[in-house]
């Protein structure tokens, strides 16, 4: 249970991470709709998940903030995003002393208070203005590089550590075998013709050990022969050579982004099925067979929804 309230932290904090900087890129001109849509998306997850866990104060706060940020339309209004990103704070304060301090309002257009939670006083506002940090402390996947020329190592590690992605180098297939038992990435960003190991062998051997990583062959001998032994081995995509920065970006920040929706789900049933655990035996003593029968359909459709999403 440890283990799953920490993981929840950590998917929380990236949570609020993504709605900060949804924030801050509308504060720094950027188009609303974008902005508006993952700061929603953010609000509207972590408050389904800690009703999930039961962290019902959170799942409260959330429940405010979503329902007046669904008010707004076409702009933020003055004073919202200083009001959204105080709500982000006090979210993240939350995991440090389990407390919710914030005065809620009613409308951006008349910010009459509407309720006030705090365990104090009194509350203090304060106008929060921040420079955005791309670099920030900030887990945005962990990716290996494998290529057996330096300069495209180095090219790919930038593009891809500038965006706040862990990178691990390696300039050959073997080097990623000896490795991966040990530390296992989100995906793998790698060459085909390498001198020891190719990137079709190494792709074999991963699955023979019996991960399931994501791969993506950049290249510059992507030829449909390649092409198809990679996809029928597994592979994900080809790029090939010379590569576009964003081209790469786009394509790693989406797989990355499944990578993570397949760990909360996995998680998520992870926690339905130990709660249900401990309840199946008071369940059957209180004559409620059938509700245990359909939540064991339920689980199993979960698990079934699952593999169908994420092959």
């Amino acid at each position: 249970m440890d283990d799953l309230k920490e993981n929840f932290i950590i998917e929380a904090t990236e949570l609020l991470d993504e709605a900060e900087e949804a924030l801050l890129d509308y504060d720094n001109g950027l188009e609303f709709k974008a902005c508006y849509n993952k700061v929603f998306r953010a609000f509207h997850s972590l408050k389904g998940a800690s009703g999930m866990f039961g962290i019902l104060k959170l799942q409260e706060h959330l429940h405010q903030l979503e329902t007046l940020l669904s008010g707004v339309e076409e702009s933020f209004p003055e004073g919202s995003i200083d009001y959204f990103l105080r709500g982000v704070d006090t979210s993240r304060k939350f995991f440090e002393n389990d407390n919710i301090t914030f005065e809620y309002v009613e409308s951006f257009e008349s910010p009459k208070v509407l309720k006030t939670t705090n365990n104090s006083s009194s509350v203090t506002t304060v106008n929060i203005r921040r420079t955005k940090d791309k670099n920030k402390d900030k887990d945005n996947g962990y990716v290996y590089v494998v290529d057996d020329e330096p300069t495209i190592v180095e090219l790919l590690e930038e593009v891809l550590v500038s965006r706040g992605i862990r990178v691990r180098t390696f300039f050959d297939g073997q080097e990623v075998l000896e490795a991966i038992t040990d530390d296992e990435p989100d995906l793998i960003l790698s060459d085909i013709k390498m001198p020891k190991v190719d990137g079709l062998l190494m792709l074999k051997q991963i699955e023979k050990i019996g991960f399931q990583i994501p791969i993506v062959f950049i290249s510059g001998y992507v030829t449909k022969d390649a092409v198809v032994a990679g996809l029928n081995s597994g592979a994900h995509y080809f790029l090939e050579k010379p590569f576009d920065d964003k081209v790469v970006l786009t394509l790693t920040d989406s797989i990355l982004k499944n990578v993570h929706a397949k760990k909360v789900l996995e998680k998520s049933i992870d926690y339905v099925m130990y709660q249900f655990a401990n309840q199946e035996k008071l369940l059957i003593q209180a004559g409620r067979d059938k509700e245990v029968k359909l939540i064991k359909e339920e689980v199993k459709g979960l698990v079934e929804l699952t593999q169908k999403l994420f092959p």
